[in-house]
C-alpha cells in the first residue's frame, strides 16, 4: 500500500508516502542552492524528513544516480531537460 501528497514549496518538492502502518516524509530539491536552504531550515527546526535527495543540477543531473543507464533513454531525457530549460 503505498499512497503520497505531493506538493512543492520554494524549490523543494516534497510529499508524504504511507507505507504500511508508516508516515514517510520525503523531499527532492533540485540546485545546491535549494539544498543548502532545506538543510538551513532543517537545522532550524522548521521542517523535518525521513529521506532527502539532493540533486546537484538544476532540474536533476541527467546521466546520474538513479537516472536509466541505456544510451538512447539519457539522450532523450537530455533533450527533454534541456528543452525545458532553453
Amino acid at each position: 500500500d503505498f499512497n503520497c501528497r505531493l506538493t512543492d514549496a520554494q524549490g523543494v518538492s516534497s510529499f508524504e508516502a504511507k507505507l504500511g502502518d508508516k508516515m514517510l516524509s520525503v523531499a527532492v530539491v533540485c540546485g545546491l542552492a535549494d539544498a543548502q536552504k532545506l538543510l538551513r531550515d532543517i537545522e532550524s527546526g522548521n521542517n523535518r524528513f525521513d529521506l532527502i535527495e539532493i540533486n546537484a543540477c538544476p532540474y536533476g543531473c541527467v546521466g546520474g544516480s538513479g537516472q536509466p543507464a541505456l544510451r538512447k533513454i539519457l539522450e532523450l531525457r537530455r533533450n527533454s531537460v534541456y528543452s525545458v530549460v532553453k
